[in-house]
Order: structure tokens, then sequence, then C-alpha cells
């Protein structure tokens, strides 16, 4: 496969930024998206369950609900109709895709970009003294690591996270009980946060593509001048 293209800023600004919640080697549950409609607009947020099994937790919780296949259908569309790139933090988005709906992964492929290789990029070329540490689960570039650059505050609450025994607990309570009412109050308080977390890693996401290409862009004016700020001089040397 080639290299994938890096985010450019005008993608990055119109881009759809998109985040799956679920279990390791598990279908996801919930399917986060962020995208601005128009120039000047506020981002939009839309979150759907893609699990029929937690539809009485989306009804309960003001959520959509669809099938992944559903949904990643709509979203590969909407971005080739208008001229999107679709954007999530890493390649775990394109390995859901190519797991649970595959008949759109290339399509899917082909207009995925990995905010996380810029981010990589942003910190080797602009700040490399900023120290990346590993989160909770080992990962040395986690989302987490790049928000002190984008001036991103993330909740407490939103730090670290269970999102995964979450989804187990909340799924078992749902096959017990029957509906979200009936579930214990501390397992729905869970469920918010899980959405809460998938809400953040959306704008967070979000936050740092745009900082970082701000910052990239202005190195390399930096650069360009400095570089004919030499050249005049190496000129002048010359005809001396």
């Amino acid at each position: 496969m080639d290299p994938r293209p890096l985010l450019t800023a005008d993608e990055a600004r119109r881009a759809i930024y998109l985040d799956v919640e679920g279990r390791p080697h598990e279908a996801p549950v919930v399917l986060g998206t962020l995208w601005v409609s128009r120039q000047g607009q506020d981002p939009m947020l839309r979150r759907h369950v893609v699990d029929p099994a937690f539809a009485p937790a989306a009804i309960a919780t003001g959520l959509g609900r669809s099938s992944l296949r559903g949904e990643i259908r709509s979203l590969v569309g909407r971005a080739e109709r208008q001229h999107r790139v679709l954007v999530g933090w890493s390649e775990h988005e394109v390995r859901v895709v190519r797991a649970y709906a595959p008949e759109f992964a290339d399509a899917f492929d082909d207009r995925y970009r990995d905010a996380r290789a810029l981010a990589r990029r942003w910190r080797k070329k602009v700040h490399p003294d900023h120290e990346v540490i590993r989160d909770a689960r080992g990962r040395k570039h986690s989302l987490t690591a790049y928000l002190s650059l984008a001036g991103y505050d993330l909740p407490p609450e939103y730090v670290g996270g269970r999102v995964g025994k979450t989804i187990r607990a909340m799924r078992e309570a749902l096959e017990v009980e029957g509906s979200f009412d009936a579930v214990r109050p501390k397992l729905q308080a869970r469920w918010l946060e899980v959405l809460g977390h998938n809400e953040h890693d959306l704008r967070a996401t979000r936050a740092i593509c745009l900082a970082a290409l701000d910052e990239l862009a202005g190195q390399e004016l930096r650069n360009r001048r400095q570089r004919k700020k030499h050249g005049k001089r190496s000129e002048r040397r010359e005809v001396a």
C-alpha cells in the first residue's frame, strides 16, 4: 500500500472526524462523528449506537440507532460527494471497517487520513523536546500525549477511561434488565462517560490537527524566509 497522504489545512477544516467505541476484537458499539457543515459554523456532533443490543441505552440517552455498514456507507458517500476526507486517530478505524464493513473498505481507505501521523510529524518538526508519555494502556503516541500541545483541556473524568469494561458491563446489564432505566445508576453514569469520552476524542483530534497544521505552516514560512535571506547573503559575497 502506498503511504497515506498527510492532511492538508483545507482538508482538516472540512474533514469528517470519526471515532468508534467498543471492546478489543469485537464489533463497535458507538460511532461518533464531528464535522463543520458550512464555513464559519460550529462543528456538528453526531453519535449512533451501531449494536442493536444497546438500543435501550441509545433511546434513553438520545442517540441515533443504525448499523455500522449503514453509517460507513453514508459517511463515505458524503465524503465523496462533498470532497471531504475522513479522519481518525491512528489506523484503528480502518481496521474496524475492514473487519466489520469490508464492502466499503477500499472506498473508506481512499478517503481516510491518520491524525496520529500528522501529530507525530508536528512533534518532530516543531516540538522535538515535547515528551511523549505512554498512557495507561502502554501506548506511546496516544491522543492524550498531544493534548497539551494543542491547548486542549480534557476533563479529568475522561483521562484514562474504562470504555471496554463499561461496554461489557452494560451489555450484560441490558441482557438481564431489558431497559436502561432498570440498570443501576452507577453503570448509567459510566455509560455517559463513554459518550463523553467519544465526544472529547473527536473534538481533541480536530483541535490537534488544526493546531499542528497551523504551526507546521508557520515553521515552513520561517524556513523559506531564512533560506531566502541566506541566498541573498551568498549573492552579496559572490559579488564582493
